[in-house]
């Protein structure tokens, strides 16, 4: 929603934040920004073309919950994601460092959104990855592995990883996998994780996963860039270069990372556990090394 004034989409974005309510911060009350959740549904549903891939059919069909949704995902890194109420489990390693979710005027928050400079990707610019594609989920609860977002009881890679495919199809889960009724992409004005982010931990066009069935977007999970593009996904970096990272990129095994499994209480410091794909999407691993 920050960015419609920068897409010619000021009308939008006065329209919405004069019906959002707002959220403060708690540390700092002064400090209030609007909140994309209101009641009038109608300003989010507008479509925004900028927003959709063309590989991905006709971006104006309604997204499962009814609003305008988004091919275009924001980095935050190789750190598994707990949007909202774990504040020690917030990621700070991505070009994106968090937000909030927030449903109720004068909502008070101890986890405001964090805000870049660019004087803080000390791996450089053209080594950290801002943006990617999503393919964007067409029915809550879909089983498709590319939308989909997958119900784990352990939110760590490898259960991740292993999720069971359908044998008939290995773009599709298995008929006995839960899966979430939010899917990626679905509206482009929340900032919960099916929604809003990817991670640089499992690699491009890998599944997406949740430990809350229930609302996943506030509970520890792995959200993968993916596309219909043919073995990989379009980048975009901190130099605003568009890259295309191969679903092949090394990510690194458990070996390589001595079997310690991450979650949302347990981050990557240093350089990054996850291979190339996790230090292009680490600010600040120490990671010389490119991509491209």
């Amino acid at each position: 929603v920050s960015l419609l004034p920068y897409m010619e989409q000021s009308a939008l974005y006065s329209n919405i934040t004069a019906i959002s309510p707002t959220i403060s911060n708690e540390s700092d009350p002064t400090k209030t920004w609007p909140c994309a959740v209101g009641d009038n549904i109608s300003q989010y549903q507008n479509s925004i073309p900028i927003l959709g891939c063309p590989s991905d059919g006709a971006y104006g069909s309604p997204s499962p919950r009814q609003m305008a949704g988004s091919n275009y995902m924001g980095s935050v890194g190789d750190a598994p994601w707990w949007f909202g109420g774990n504040e020690s489990g917030r990621n700070d390693r991505g070009f994106f460092g968090g937000g909030v979710d927030c449903h109720e005027p004068g909502q008070v928050s101890k986890s405001p959104p964090i805000y870049r400079r660019m004087s803080a990707l000390t791996d450089g610019t053209s080594n950290t990855a801002m943006m990617s594609e999503t393919v964007r989920g067409t029915a809550a609860g879909s089983k498709m592995v590319k939308g989909g977002v997958a119900v784990v009881t352990s939110a760590i890679p490898a259960d991740c990883a292993a999720v069971d495919r359908d044998p008939g199809s290995r773009n599709a889960f298995a008929a006995t996998v839960e899966t979430t009724g939010y899917v990626r992409g679905a509206a482009y004005c929340d900032g919960r994780a099916p929604f809003a982010v990817f991670q640089t931990i499992l690699p491009p066009n890998g599944p997406s996963c949740s430990s809350g069935e229930e609302n996943p977007g506030w509970a520890s999970g792995y959200y993968s860039a993916s596309s219909n593009h043919t073995g990989g996904v379009n980048v975009l970096v901190g130099d605003a270069s568009v890259h295309f990272v191969s679903d092949t990129i090394n990510c690194a095994t458990d070996d390589d990372r001595g079997g310690q499994a991450f979650d949302g209480n347990n981050l990557p410091t240093g350089r990054s556990p996850f291979g190339i794909w996790g230090a292009l999407g680490s600010i600040n691993g120490g990671e010389s090394e490119s991509a491209f």
